[in-house]
């Protein structure tokens, strides 16, 4: 795990250095108390102040949206068989770079998504190319089709609703109300 900056992941020990920089600029050690090529050790970080307001946070972070972080599973795909006892088709929206990702129930993918209002755009970049047995294969088939279809959606108490042209493309639960 790592601090997140202008798009990019540093570690711990960018943190610590940042962190360190911000103390020195602020004046927490008087310039002759400094040694050139000296290094930090983590009891000096303990004795950090506390960061200056004037220094700026940034914004809060943005509120997870309900369709965030839930393990979305397929309950019925309008048109098509369900899904076979036992399989679960799934959908997962990661808040961190938009990154969607999930299982047709026998091969997992993912891609990107985006969500302004209703209006859900799901983009996938990359299906594994396991072999699926018949049942499987024409669930895979007929899971991507709503996903690429889908062009908004609404919840209806839990139950997600990917929307399409023509209506309902796909109907998913939390994990948790289907049993998982």
């Amino acid at each position: 795990m790592g601090m997140r900056m202008a798009g990019r992941r540093y570690g711990h020990g960018a943190a610590v250095a940042a962190l360190l920089a911000l103390w020195a600029c602020s004046g927490g050690a008087p310039a002759d108390q400094a040694v050139p090529g000296a290094t930090a050790s983590a009891s000096d970080v303990d004795t950090l102040p506390a960061p200056s307001s004037s220094l700026g946070t940034g914004p809060p972070p943005a509120a997870l949206h309900p369709l965030e972080g839930t393990e979305w599973i397929v309950v019925a795909l309008p048109g098509a068989p369900p899904p076979p006892p036992g399989v679960r088709a799934t959908l997962v929206l990661d808040r961190e770079g938009g990154v969607v990702h999930g299982s047709t129930g026998c091969n997992t993918f993912d891609g990107s998504w985006e969500i302004a209002g209703t209006r859900l755009t799901l983009g996938l970049t990359t299906i594994e190319g396991r072999r699926c047995d018949d049942a499987l294969a024409r669930l895979e088939t007929d899971y991507v089709e709503a996903l690429r279809r889908t062009g908004s959606f609404r919840l209806r108490g839990d139950v997600l609703e990917l929307l399409g042209d023509g209506g309902v493309v796909a109907r998913l639960e939390p994990r948790s109300t289907t049993g998982g």
